[in-house]
């Protein structure tokens, strides 16, 4: 079953690192089992920033890229029963096999094949979507929720999920380490858990302005001292630090600021390779907990939804900007606005 789908369509396709085209392709071909979205919002993302400065080894090149987003079913195989055209819908790129090893430890955020048949490829009119995906993580979006804000589905997935490994209890302390819009993200998911205080520490104004407004007690600048970060949580330091930056200077931070029997989330993703020193004894004998964080499963996709859904996520803080697809080229350039948070490509 479809509408009336053309034969082309624009997409921002990915020939090389650093070169990336707003140009003509096919629409893509579906089966029997698939659907076809049309891309309706598709955000920015670190992930596809990284791609194209220096490649990814989970993206193919060329290819078109873009992975948060949301639309409306375009077409659907005959197969297909769970969606029908003209549904709007909110949709991540990934879903687990349910059949390998990591499946079967109730790991799926580990699932052998997750990337090997994603649906990549959202700053474009359309987007193919594979059976076993848009059977398990393809939701119809709540009414008066619209497409810019369902696209957050997918990172505030990942957000919810790094948080329950972390465990935010009522009642501690948290610092966030970093002001994009993960960091922001985890603001209202602490306190929302419950957090007596949350600080944060970053280096833009607007976007710790941003967080303050989202609920932080405190924030730091790029001025701010350590100790200035200690004080405010004395006399022992937070009870949970979240790193969100990706970078071995604040994931040593995050070790030198949490409280004796802390915990810290590892939520930012440092280059392959990179190697930290850490102070082994201060994690024995601080009797540490560190967790890492990848992904997500089905059920915080839906959690994710149901949280944009309730308002409790300030969502149109996190999208400074909402732009026609076309402007792409502009917001990977050299030149690109410093500024903003997220933009919403609008194809």
């Amino acid at each position: 079953m479809s509408g009336r789908i053309p034969e082309i369509m624009k997409a921002a396709i990915l020939h090389a690192p650093l070169d990336l085209r707003y140009e003509t392709v096919p629409v893509p071909a579906f089966s029997d089992g698939e659907i076809l979205i049309r891309v309706r919002a598709a955000l920015t993302c670190g992930t596809d920033q990284k791609a194209y400065l220096r490649g990814h080894p989970k993206i193919r090149i060329p290819g078109a890229l873009g992975h948060e987003f949301s639309g409306e079913v375009a077409a659907a195989g005959r197969a297909v029963q769970n969606v029908r055209v003209g549904d709007r819908v909110a949709c991540v790129h990934t879903a687990p096999c349910g059949e390998c090893f990591f499946c079967g430890k109730r790991q799926p955020n580990l699932c052998e094949t997750l990337t090997d048949r994603m649906a990549y490829g959202a700053y474009a009119e359309y987007i193919r979507i594979p059976e076993h995906v848009h059977r398990q993580n393809c939701l119809p979006l709540p009414p008066g929720l619209t497409h810019e804000a369902a696209a957050l589905t997918e990172p505030l997935a990942c957000c919810v999920y790094g948080m329950k490994q972390v465990n935010v209890r009522e009642g501690e302390t948290v610092l966030i380490l970093g002001d994009g819009p993960v960091a922001l993200m985890m603001v209202a998911l602490a306190r929302l858990r419950g957090a007596h205080s949350v600080a944060v520490a970053g280096r833009h104004k607007a976007r710790l302005d941003v967080a303050a407004a989202a609920g932080a007690q405190r924030v730091f600048g790029e001025q701010s001292a350590a100790s200035e970060i200690l004080d405010f949580f004395r006399p022992r330091g937070p009870d949970v630090v979240l790193e969100c930056v990706g970078n071995p200077d604040t994931w040593r931070l995050a070790l030198s600021l949490v409280r004796p029997g802390g915990r810290i989330l590892l939520f930012g993703g440092c280059p392959p390779g990179v190697e930290v020193p850490i102070d082994a004894g201060k994690i024995h004998y601080g009797h540490l907990a560190i967790y890492g964080t990848f992904h997500f499963t089905p059920v915080e996709v839906r959690e994710a939804l149901n949280l944009l859904e309730s308002g409790s996520i300030p969502v149109y803080p996190l999208i400074t900007a909402r732009v026609p697809l076309s402007d792409i080229p502009r917001y990977f350039s050299a030149d690109a606005p410093k500024d903003y948070l997220k933009v919403a490509f609008i194809p």
